[in-house]
């Protein structure tokens, strides 16, 4: 499913309010918790997309009324984005992990290395406020920055070019990939054992020990041989990770049961329009 429109990939809104005009003065930032950014950004993607059904379904001679109106509200949306304090290190951050800019996704994301890489609860995690959750996770042993990715945490140590000798251990390796090869199936990204291994900075070696590796191994020869499964490789993959990762697995499936909750909302808000 393709992810939810956010304030930062939208294109440039054409029109504004008048009273939402630059001013001098600027305003006081917006204090935020990573739970509270991510509600904020599922009720922006909610308020666009319903916006935009309206332009697609008005009369001709109207279509440009509603446009003016969806973008003064999603211009209007978008400042008060730009005031949550530590909106921008947290973008930055996420440029960097992901390649990605910040949406509904790449939030969850956020929130789901929170709770792995800093030993958070969901409850904890959600709970940190945006520059306290960009600098943990800046100070924590991320993925590697994407090229032209933007410039380095200032609080985070120098990165080095290559991880692989980090010490990872084969319980986080393994979580590490299993997390890559889902997100991998879940967009159809080509997956080679030398791209996960440089994705995430581990050795070809320490990948194929990983028992996410060899699940996924298992599924290929058995799609190559026309096998039929009744489990998905997702269900497979998430069942072979230890059992102190049940929390963040509870995690995922609630926030996939959430986006197709939320696409079925969706579904049915566009079948009654028509």
């Amino acid at each position: 499913m393709t992810d939810y429109p956010s304030p930062f990939t939208i294109p440039t809104p054409q029109f504004v309010f008048a009273e939402d005009l630059p001013s001098d003065a600027p305003p006081p930032p917006l204090p935020t918790t990573v739970g509270e950014l991510i509600r904020k950004l599922i009720d922006f993607a909610h308020i666009y997309n319903s916006l935009t059904a309206t332009i697609a379904q008005a009369d001709p001679f109207e279509r440009l009324h509603h446009l003016g109106g969806r973008d003064a509200i999603a211009y209007q949306l978008q400042q008060q984005f730009a005031r949550l304090e530590g909106i921008e290190a947290v973008r930055s951050l996420v440029l960097r992990r992901y390649g990605e800019e910040l949406t509904v996704s790449t939030a969850r994301r956020l929130l789901q290395d929170l709770i792995r890489e800093c030993s958070l609860s969901v409850a904890e995690a959600e709970a940190l406020s945006l520059p306290a959750a960009a600098d943990l996770l800046c100070r924590s042993s991320g993925p590697t920055q994407p090229t032209g990715a933007g410039p380095a945490c200032p609080s985070a140590k120098p990165k080095m070019k290559s991880r692989k000798h980090r010490g990872f251990t084969l319980e986080e390796a393994n979580v590490r990939v299993r997390d890559h090869l889902v997100r991998c199936a879940e967009r159809g990204i080509k997956i080679t054992r030398d791209g996960v291994a440089q994705a995430l900075g581990l050795s070809t070696g320490m990948v194929s020990r990983t028992p996410s590796w060899q699940v996924y191994q298992k599924h290929l020869k058995e799609h190559r041989k026309g096998s039929v499964r009744e489990v998905p490789l997702t269900e497979d993959l998430l069942g072979c990770v230890p059992s102190q990762d049940k929390q963040l697995d509870q995690l995922i499936r609630e926030q996939a049961a959430d986006m197709e909750e939320q696409e079925r909302r969706w579904q049915r808000w566009q079948q009654r329009r028509q």
